[in-house]
């Protein structure tokens, strides 16, 4: 049996956030097809947490020395970043001990060997990885360096430091042997510049597929409150934060539906600004039992999401837990739109007219969220066994 090494830079877990729930989809759907006891995990969050360092004193000047380290560091792979701080950086992917278990955990296992790495930004696994004969198969989030990336908002100097990260984004994936990525835009962009890559679609899985199954019974058995519904995500994130603004804008200039009560629920939710704005409450984060009972209990999920990488995870989860969305064409672009999503454009009135409906009981359908699933490709255990039949 071959040995899979995991390195990823979130321990997975079906708690949290999307980011989390794709580095759990990875490291089940590896156990799932190769073994549990070939499959091994680092996690680089996991490290740090029992390997946090020596405490340094929290005087101004530490702080600043600290900072000063950072930004040195990062200029070393983007030498524009003296001018403009990205907050793309590879240094800290590679801390020395970390290295060193993968190096350790690589010559004490049976081979073949495959390593599977989450984020670009892993450089020394790959260089460890290279030095011992042993392919790497990139399964990226996002492409990090354009999911940072806000090139509007930063000017001409902004979005060429942003280039160079891609630049070396890409440099790395090419070093890989191969690439997997959750959206088809990504899959495309890469395969259009002559690298290999296959599109590995997200789907819930174990515990995360055992929750999302409950509360879609638990909305067929108790009516949802036609009034309700959540607006879900993390504001701390750029495109996010600014897809939540629009639709905080919207609603203070124009107004919701007569009757609809909106919650925002995610990290940093609660430091949005509604003044002006009316029917809607912000929750902050909350936790996973809180959010389980608030989508039995809502009609629908808004995901205003007009750019960037996120809300693909929340799609699919959503329609497994058959809760229905309204959502822009922007984040379909990179996946089959699953059932119970609302696509809109970008007027108001096309949002203002949907949530209305919903409100009043329209389009109520019942959908197969399962006979679409079956559509989707599932291609990780055979495209690591051809790497393992080379290895």
């Amino acid at each position: 049996m071959p040995s899979i090494v995991f390195v990823a830079r979130p321990f997975p877990s079906d708690i949290g956030p999307g980011g989390k729930h794709r580095t759990y989809q990875i490291e089940h759907d590896l156990k799932v097809g190769f073994g549990a006891d070939c499959v091994h995990t680092l996690s680089l969050m996991e490290w740090q947490s029992r390997h946090p360092g020596k405490k340094e004193a929290s005087t101004k000047a530490a702080q600043l020395t600290r900072r000063i380290v950072r930004r040195i560091s990062d200029c070393l792979d983007n030498p524009l970043g003296v001018l403009h701080g990205t907050g793309y950086g590879a240094p800290t992917f590679t801390p020395r001990g970390l290295i060193r278990d993968y190096r350790t955990l690589l010559e004490r296992l049976p081979r073949p060997i495959i390593t599977v790495i989450d984020d670009a930004r892993f450089s020394g696994i790959v260089t460890i990885a290279k030095q011992l004969n042993v392919p790497v198969i990139a399964c990226t989030h996002n492409l990090e360096s354009l999911d940072l990336a806000a090139a509007d908002t930063h000017g001409s100097w902004g979005l060429r430091t942003h280039l160079v990260d891609l630049a070396n984004e890409l440099e790395l994936l090419q070093r890989c042997d191969g690439r997997m990525f959750i959206s088809k835009v990504e899959t495309a962009l890469v395969s259009g510049l002559a690298m290999e890559a296959e599109h590995y679609p997200y789907q819930p899985v174990g515990a995360i597929r055992t929750r999302l199954e409950a509360i879609r019974q638990a909305r067929l058995q108790s009516e949802p409150d036609s009034s309700l519904f959540l607006l879900l995500g993390s504001a701390m994130h750029g495109t996010t934060r600014r897809a939540f603004e629009w639709f905080l804008n919207q609603a203070r200039r124009h107004g919701l539906p007569q009757g609809i009560r909106l919650k925002l629920a995610g990290m940093d939710t609660d430091k949005l600004d509604l003044r002006g704005t009316t029917g809607i409450e912000t929750l902050g984060w909350v936790s996973q039992s809180t959010l389980d009972r608030l989508l039995v209990a809502a009609r629908a999920v808004v995901v205003p999401q007009f750019s960037g990488f996120g809300a693909v995870t929340r799609l699919v989860e959503l329609s497994c837990a058959g809760v229905p969305a309204l959502v822009p064409a922007h984040p379909t672009r990179a996946i089959d739109v699953p059932p119970g999503v609302h696509v809109l454009g970008e007027s108001w009135s096309d949002w203002h007219a949907l949530l209305n409906d919903l409100r009043r009981g329209g389009r109520q359908s019942e959908w197969d969220y399962q006979a679409w699933e079956a559509t989707q490709p599932q291609p990780l255990h055979s495209y690591l066994s051809r790497w393992i039949l080379e290895a």
